[in-house]
């Protein structure tokens, strides 16, 4: 998996007019709340967020193994 477990990411957003910061200890964190409030939402059912995460996984792992090359 090409997503490193050593990154603290920070996200903000406008909630009721007031700026909100969300610190995640992970990637997978992060990823796994935007999966549970689009199922909370209504906008997906679960599968949709798991199996779409799987697909990006193997998307950016074959970027980067056949993308960014060195250059010869």
């Amino acid at each position: 998996m090409l997503i490193s477990n050593n990154v603290t990411l920070t996200s903000t957003s406008v909630v009721a007019g007031q700026l909100v910061a969300r610190t995640f200890a992970r990637p997978h964190d992060m990823i796994s709340e935007v999966i549970d409030a689009r199922v909370y939402a209504g906008f997906h059912y679960r599968t949709s967020g798991v199996n779409g995460t799987v697909i990006e996984y193997k998307v950016a792992d074959w970027v980067s193994k056949h993308y960014f090359l060195p250059l010869k």
